[in-house]
């Protein structure tokens, strides 16, 4: 273990105040690259120390295992929870990517036509609808395709997260420890990924927070609206009127139910709020 530590105002690593410029060696000493907060020291041929490499790992072969809970899960926690949506059907990586090309060629022609203007044209690449960026899938795939690409492997005819994990967890060692990969994006995307699936899988009634409640802002308070669903169960003997979609779901805010809004309501201010 080193004794160094990175400081912030300094910007830089420390030993006992000064900067950490000699390893136990003598020799010149090289900072594992994977996280800022990581003072491990690592070969003049290295960029990533095996703690950090672990670390990945770790996150990597969670996934897999938290993915299988979430079908389970969603039908307990319902329709509308955050297991349902992970549960289901990711978009293809493939065809996503290749809708991608196909929208940016046909704007680079309108717009070689004077169909549409250059301002235009970089709106319209600005909005252009991204994937599920927590969605283990996406997350794995799309990893798994960067990396077969730049490697020169085959990828399989069917993309799967058991199968994109165990690719990438047989390249990691190799992916930590190039300079040409983006060892630390990986190891963001995967550990984000990860902690999204532990807080689907929990069961706990987390709250989905909104905009400011309107009302209270006039007051100069700042609370934010909390949505409430609409109720759907699977119970055959609940007298309840149920709601297969989020006609019946409100925001409200938590200081004062008085100031309450219908989702539609709300959607429309927010989309108000954004064009102003």
């Amino acid at each position: 273990m080193t004794k160094c530590k990175w400081d912030r105002e300094a910007e830089a690593y420390l030993a006992d105040g000064e900067p950490c410029k000699r390893d136990e060696y003598g020799d010149p000493t090289k900072h594992c690259t994977a996280r800022r907060s990581c003072s491990n020291h690592v070969g003049a041929d290295e960029q990533t120390c095996p703690r950090c490499i672990a670390r990945v790992r770790s996150n990597l072969r969670r996934i897999p295992a938290l993915s299988a809970l979430m079908l389970p899960v969603a039908i307990t926690a319902g329709v509308n929870s955050e297991a349902a949506n992970l549960a289901g059907p990711a978009t293809s990586p493939v065809g996503w990517r290749e809708r991608r090309v196909a929208q940016r060629w046909h704007l680079d022609a309108w717009e070689e036509l004077g169909r549409i203007t250059e301002r235009q044209h970089l709106h319209a690449l600005t909005t252009m609808e991204d994937d599920d960026s927590q969605h283990p899938y996406n997350v794995l795939t799309r990893w798994q395709m960067m990396i077969a690409e730049d490697y020169g492997h085959d990828l399989p005819e069917r993309l799967t997260i058991v199968g994109a994990a165990d690719y990438l967890d047989r390249q990691l060692a190799r992916i930590a420890q190039d300079p040409e990969q983006d060892f630390p994006l990986l190891g963001s995307d995967l550990r984000r990924c990860r902690q999204h699936l532990e807080t689907a899988v929990s069961l706990r009634a987390h709250k989905e927070r909104g905009e400011p409640c309107p009302e209270c802002r006039n007051e100069g308070q700042v609370n934010r609206l909390v949505r409430e669903y609409g109720h759907w169960c699977e119970d055959e003997g609940c007298e309840r009127i149920h709601y297969d979609d989020d006609s019946a779901d409100v925001w409200v805010c938590p200081r004062n139910r008085d100031h309450e809004w219908s989702h539609e309501d709300y959607s429309r201010w927010v989309e108000e709020r954004k064009g102003a």
